[in-house]
């Protein structure tokens, strides 16, 4: 679809419909992820697993690039990577991000656009429009299925979004936030610390659920305690790290017995912590909720190997149950009037699990550790 826009960094909307030879008079529409850049898999399958692909069982898929093709935060230079920090210049491929129209495409318009020329396509080919129209995304996709809820929501029967990122402009600032915490040299958090923080998280937090089993489950418990904003004002949940006399003997030690210096355990209170914002954005937010422990301590930016220009010294395995049918839950639900339950068991090798409606948590009450039946879901 070519841009309204006639500057050189307006960018057209790439999108792709899949038509299965045996129509089951269902569409699907498949949300992105990451800054888009790129039509997601068509072909796949609503569960992230195995299984028939949504083709396979006569949905007509559809998606779309979101109106830019693929640059923005890969490669050196692109995105918040390695770039300079300067505005993409004209003619490369971040410059999408200095057009209102290709930005508002991200947001919203490229779902309707893409969705009413789907719907168009679908009715040329089968002479028919689809009966039930489903939306499915995770992550960016998850965003955008809530996005579609809100905006357009006649487009739509039945939306299954999975771990949205509805503070999206927040989650992209906050690893510049934590560089900047960091500026100073003390406060720098290396990957030689990723075990040590690991092995805190879950000594303190795996019990939390009734079962020590190297799954974190009462994770707002855990982020009460290591949340500055929530926990007593006195309380360091980092006290046993502290390195003795604020000196780390052996700053390249990797093992879960690290120790962390004062700067250290300062920035990790910050990364943990509630971000308070100076002036309270729309709708009364008024902090953004940074992370919640976890077992993987360096991701998503948090910890780099590196240091970046204006930072001090800068040069110029537990099986974790992760499987369910979004895909029945929401077929059975919009076509066969039957709602899903508050919980529903999700699976991964031969363990299964209660996945429980926010907040609760599955709380270990006895039995087989491996058996959903051995947990309740229950309140922080």
């Amino acid at each position: 679809m070519t841009p309204v826009s006639r500057e050189a960094n307006a960018k057209p909307i790439n999108f792709r419909v899949v038509l299965p030879a045996s129509w089951s008079r269902r569409a699907a529409q498949m949300g992105g992820g990451g800054m888009n850049g790129m039509i997601p898999n068509l072909l796949g399958g609503a569960d992230m697993g195995p299984g028939p692909s949504l083709v396979q069982l006569g949905f007509a898929t559809h998606g779309s690039d979101s109106g830019h093709q693929m640059a923005f935060g890969f490669g050196p230079g692109r995105g918040r990577t390695g770039g300079s920090g300067e505005a993409p210049p004209a003619g490369t491929g971040d410059d999408w991000a200095l057009n209102d129209e290709a930005m508002k495409n991200l947001g919203y318009m490229q779902l309707k656009k893409t969705h009413d020329a789907a719907m168009v396509l679908i009715e040329r080919a089968y002479g028919d429009k689809p009966r039930f129209n489903y939306f499915f995304g995770s992550s960016q996709g998850g965003r955008e299925g809530i996005t579609v809820a809100q905006r357009y929501p006649a487009d739509y029967d039945g939306i299954a979004a999975n771990v949205p990122i509805v503070n999206f402009s927040s989650l992209m600032l906050a690893p510049e936030l934590i560089r900047i915490q960091e500026k100073p040299l003390a406060n720098w958090v290396p990957p030689a610390k990723v075990n040590a923080i690991r092995g805190e998280f879950m000594r303190q937090c795996d019990a939390l659920d009734g079962l020590v089993d190297g799954i974190i489950n009462n994770y707002m418990a855990c982020r009460a305690i290591f949340d500055r904003s929530q926990a007593p004002r006195n309380s360091n949940p980092w006290s046993i790290k502290r390195c003795p006399n604020n000196v780390d003997p052996n700053p390249n030690d990797t093992s879960a017995n690290a120790c962390l210096t004062d700067g250290q355990i300062a920035t990790l209170n910050f990364v943990y912590s509630r971000y308070p914002f100076a002036t309270p954005l729309a709708n009364g937010v008024k902090s953004f909720g940074m992370w919640v422990p976890n077992t993987d301590p360096s991701g998503s930016g948090l910890i780099e190997s590196r240091r970046y220009r204006g930072q001090e010294g800068a040069g110029d395995h537990a099986p974790i149950p992760n499987t369910f049918s979004r895909l029945k839950l929401l077929v059975d639900w919009v076509e066969r009037k039957a709602a899903p339950p508050l919980s529903v068991t999700v699976t991964g090798g031969k363990r299964s699990l209660p996945i429980c409606s926010y907040p609760a948590y599955p709380k270990y009450v006895g039995g087989s550790v491996d058996a959903a039946t051995s947990y309740v879901c229950a309140k922080p």
